[in-house]
Parts: C-alpha cells; sequence; structure tokens
C-alpha cells in the first residue's frame, strides 16, 4: 500500500460530489467502539479486497470517520485531528527545499470510504517542520526524517456520524517500545487507507491513477507493534540480502559499505519512528498511496489514538520482510502549529 516516497500524479483523479451540503452538524458523535467495529467486520476478507496490500475493505463510512485523502501533485493518505486540520505526512506535501506545495494545488477529501462520494476541501496552509529531510544516502537509500505535516482547511469542518476526528497519543514513545498503551492491546494496531493494492516493487506505474490497483474504497488491516531494535536488525538482514544480490545503493555496489556503518545509519533512520510488522496470515502491509496514514490503537469504551503518520517500509515482493515504519506524533509541533487547537491525550 505504500511506499515512502509518494506519487506523482500524472492524471487527473475525477471524484464526483454527489452533496449538494455539508453533512448536518452533530456534536459528540463517536466513531463505533472497537469491539463494534471488529463484530462487523468478515471473518474472511471479500474475494476482491486485495488492501492496504492484502487488507479488507472498509465498506460503511461511520467505521474509520476520520479517514481523509490528499489530492495533489501527490496522492496520499490523511486524518482528520480537528474541525480545521488534517495531519498527514511531510513527504506527501513536500516541493523541494524545505518548502510545501502551494496550498491551492491540494484538496482534501473527507466523509466517506469511497472516494466517489468523499467531500473535496479546499486547504488554506500547509505546514512542514522545521526539521523535515528527506535526503539520499549511499548506504540505505531515501531517509526521511521528521516526516510530518499539518495541513489547515479553508473552511472548518462539520462533524457528522461519518466525519469525525481521531485522538492523537503522546506515549507513541512508550508504544513503539512495546509499553505503555500497547501492553493492554498486546501490541496489535490498525492500518488504513486508499494506497496500491499490489507491491509497489510488481506493479506497472501507479502514479496512472486510473490504474485499477489504486483502490476507490479505503482499506485496512491489522499489524503489530514491533520493537525498534528488532526491526533495525530485520532491515540490517534485508539490506545484507541485497548486497548479495547486487541489488543494492551506491556503496554496496563499489564495495564500500562496513556493516557497523550501515547498522549505524539504520539506527540514525529509525530515530523517529514507530515499527509495525505483519506475522500473521493474510499479511497485511501498507502500499503506495497509503503514505501519511495513520498508526490506529483502540483503548476500548469507543475510543480510539493515532500513534504515527505513516512514512515508508521496503518494497513487499517475494520474500521480502513484512514491516513498515510510522512517524512518531510530535504533540508539541502540532499544538504550537495549531495554536492549541489540537493537543494530544
Amino acid at each position: 500500500m505504500f511506499s515512502s516516497a509518494s506519487i506523482v500524479l500524472i492524471s487527473v483523479l475525477i471524484v464526483k460530489d454527489v452533496f449538494s451540503s455539508s453533512p448536518p452538524e452533530i456534536d459528540n458523535v463517536l466513531p463505533l467502539s472497537p469491539d463494534e467495529f471488529s463484530s462487523q467486520l468478515p471473518e474472511e476478507p471479500p474475494t476482491d479486497a486485495q488492501l492496504v496490500y492484502r487488507g479488507e475493505t472498509v465498506m460503511l463510512d461511520t467505521y474509520l470517520p476520520w479517514m481523509a485523502f490528499i489530492l495533489g501533485p501527490s496522492i496520499c493518505t490523511a486524518t482528520v485531528i480537528s474541525r480545521n486540520y488534517v495531519l498527514s505526512a511531510g513527504h506527501c506535501v513536500n516541493a523541494g527545499g524545505g518548502k510545501a506545495y502551494p496550498s491551492e494545488s491540494v484538496t482534501i477529501y473527507v466523509g466517506s470510504a469511497n472516494l466517489s462520494n468523499a467531500i473535496p476541501h479546499a486547504v488554506e496552509r500547509i505546514m512542514l517542520r522545521s526539521e523535515y529531510a528527506d535526503r539520499y544516502d549511499d548506504y540505505i537509500g531515501s531517509v526521511t526524517m521528521a516526516d510530518m505535516a499539518l495541513l489547515k482547511l479553508s473552511v472548518p469542518l462539520n462533524f457528522s456520524e461519518t466525519l469525525q476526528p481521531i485522538g492523537l497519543s503522546k506515549e507513541s514513545a512508550a508504544s513503539a517500545a512495546g509499553e505503555g498503551l500497547a501492553k493492554a492491546k498486546q501490541g496489535e494496531v490498525v492500518v488504513a487507507g486508499w494506497g496500491n493494492t499490489k507491491p509497489h516493487c510488481e506493479s506497472s506505474p501507479i502514479w496512472k491513477l486510473t490504474h485499477p490497483k489504486i483502490p476507490e474504497q479505503l482499506q485496512f488491516g491489522r499489524e503489530r507493534l514491533f520493537p525498534v531494535d528488532e526491526c533495525v536488525d530485520l532491515e540490517f538482514r534485508w539490506y545484507k540480502e541485497q548486497m548479495a544480490k547486487k541489488n543494492a545503493t551506491n556503496a554496496f555496489k563499489d564495495g564500500s559499505w562496513k556493516e557497523r556503518e550501515l547498522k549505524r545509519r539504520i539506527l540514525a533512520k529509525m530515530a523517529d519512528k514507530i515499527c509495525v510488522i505483519s506475522d500473521k496470515e493474510p499479511h497485511t502491509v501498507v502500499e503506495s498511496g497509503d503514505s501519511g496514514g495513520p498508526l490506529l490503537l483502540a483503548l476500548g469504551q469507543g475510543q480510539w489514538v493515532q500513534l504515527g503518520t505513516l512514512t515508508g517500509g521496503p518494497c513487499h515482493g517475494k520474500d521480502a520482510p513484512l514491516h513498515d515504519y510510522y512517524t512518531q506524533i510530535d504533540c508539541e509541533w502540532i499544538a504550537i502549529q495549531s495554536d492549541d487547537e489540537v493537543t494530544c491525550r
């Protein structure tokens, strides 16, 4: 469902606006509780429900009412975090040189799990973290740090049963280490997005939005929080395998790499990340277009929190590791940029 580099938009996605007006204002509407959510899911995924690669299709708009879709120079997934703000990955709106795309070039779609029924909203301002960096590393390829963006909408949203904000967790770091919130749920998390339904290394160019592997319907899946040190070891072994296959970056190809330096660079890349892994059949992984999508944890009693935004992962082709990584929520930065409209729980 996702790759670290978001997709350059070549063709135009036609999204039908079937609403003549915004949904009615409804306060204090909670989404389905985690138990209700799970009880209404099929025991087996529908035959056409290739996810959030190999995931399941969200058919009801009330399932994950905070989900949002970004259409602009790139296509990505995002989340509604207040009436005025949407959260996504920095690389989804990065125009280069530390600058974001012009706000008028980006549209946010919300209110429906089906893009044909989603409501478009204009963007007033796009904010990247000042520490944001997206660079090429001779050892490990693309490295993205502080990968978070805040998009302010031109007009406040009207909440309804199908449009609700997701709470943000300030326990992201603890959860990533398998502590805090994660202990109560044995580390099981939910991922979601409108990303590719075939591994990006195995599909034809997916920037063609008419490509049948880009789903119109929201997809979701379950993964497990994975300790960062184990994630680093997994990546280390994977890079060594790529080196052996001579399918690697310049440092590997010219024989100049060193194992200690390789691990150091992987550790640096993962410094602000949460790692997740799919270790149950059918394996669910994220793909291109899922960038910026949420890492969700169900707390019970109708409460969910978002732990991070999707940054990247290896290509999930044959025999590839089934892990991905999310950038931890930066509560202080979000509060400052939103003038304290959005704060973490």
